[in-house]
């Protein structure tokens, strides 16, 4: 069986590495949350969410203790396909609107046309094929539905930048790009 995971992925983030991994990195910025929830139509409170590459639950937490997010999320299914990374996500993130499942970028198990919007926070550098990805981003979101992929630049302690994809009627010229570069971003200590 052919696997879509990336090999190095699979390798780093085995069981029993997960909670120095948690511990380490650094914490998504609520203005950066803040631009994202300004972008998202009103209209579709409460958000039926995925978080594709959920890992140990750093965004979800995030999302979850923001003001503005954690009144407006309806469901969020995470999607990861670290059993180790799972584990942690089922330990650190305690809400009953909130679930995690085993799936890939391309296989997220999710129905046709369910997600309100996609969240991939910092982890779209594993996807091994984008067209497959794209496919099924397009098959899960319903109309008007969008993606939001966030990043660390390269110095991911002073910068980090959130894209947001909007989905359209047409697959061809579905896609608009927003960007926003955030000036600081929290550090755990």
């Amino acid at each position: 069986m052919t696997t879509s995971v990336h090999p190095n992925a699979q390798a780093g983030f085995a069981t029993g590495t997960n909670e120095l991994y948690d511990r380490v990195r650094p914490l998504y910025p609520a203005n950066g949350l803040s631009y994202v929830f300004s972008q998202v139509p009103k209209s579709t409170m409460p958000l039926k969410i995925v978080e594709i590459g959920a890992g140990t639950g750093m965004f979800t937490r995030a999302l979850l203790a923001h003001s503005e997010w954690s009144s407006s999320i309806g469901t969020l299914r995470a999607i990861e396909p670290s059993g180790g990374m799972r584990d942690f996500w089922t330990k650190s993130v305690q809400d009953n609107r909130c679930t995690i499942v085993n799936g890939t970028f391309d296989d997220t198990g999710v129905e046709d046309g369910w997600a309100d919007l996609i969240i991939i926070a910092q982890a779209f550098h594993w996807c091994l094929d984008y067209g497959k990805a794209f496919t099924e981003f397009a098959r899960i979101l319903n109309k008007g539905g969008a993606a939001v992929f966030a990043w660390y630049l390269a110095d991911r302690f002073s910068a980090v930048i959130l894209s947001c994809i909007k989905s359209s009627d047409s697959v061809a010229g579905r896609l608009q790009v927003g960007l926003r570069k955030s000036n600081t971003v929290s550090r755990p200590v």
